[in-house]
């Protein structure tokens, strides 16, 4: 079964960067990784000439609770989706692909949000629990996402 990850990002003295994934078990909590982090991270920059610039995890959650598909359906690929596009609360655009999207949302070419897709962007713009501070997606900036702009069909490889 597939663990959790903990990606270090590494800034060298000409400005490049690489990151680096360790692997962990997935019956670590998020609180047992921190723990792991507070003391390894220190010790690993006291070792290295290079800046530690990021520490990202990297958490597998559990679908064997959810209702999800045994396969995926034929004809459709993951380089072909749907984009949806927003506004952040800090004004800068900000754009989530959702790979092979199904037919049903697409007309002439043009993505229709509707129906359960409807329901993916209003679990983005509002999260999904009755307090909606807990989780709301955000941009990489970490600017809340705040207005839907529009939907389209596109290929990975143009985005």
């Amino acid at each position: 079964m597939a663990g959790h990850t903990m990606s270090i990002k590494y800034l060298d003295a000409d400005t490049k960067t690489t990151t680096e994934v360790i692997h962990f078990p997935s019956t670590l909590t998020l609180a047992n990784l921190q723990e792991w982090a507070d003391t390894a991270v220190p010790h690993l920059d006291d070792s290295v000439g290079t800046k530690i610039v990021e520490v990202r995890v990297g958490m597998v959650l559990s679908p064997s609770t959810w209702d999800l598909k045994a396969s995926p359906v034929a004809g459709y690929s993951t380089s072909r989706g749907g984009l949806l596009s927003f506004i952040c609360a800090d004004g800068s655009p900000y754009s989530v692909f959702v790979p092979g999207v199904l037919n049903t949302f697409t007309s002439g070419g043009e993505l229709s949000v509707t129906g359960t897709l409807d329901n993916f962007r209003d679990d983005l713009l509002d999260g999904v629990f009755d307090d909606p501070t807990q989780v709301i997606a955000s941009a990489r900036n970490g600017s809340e996402l705040d207005t839907f702009r529009r939907g389209k069909i596109t290929d990975r490889d143009k985005l």
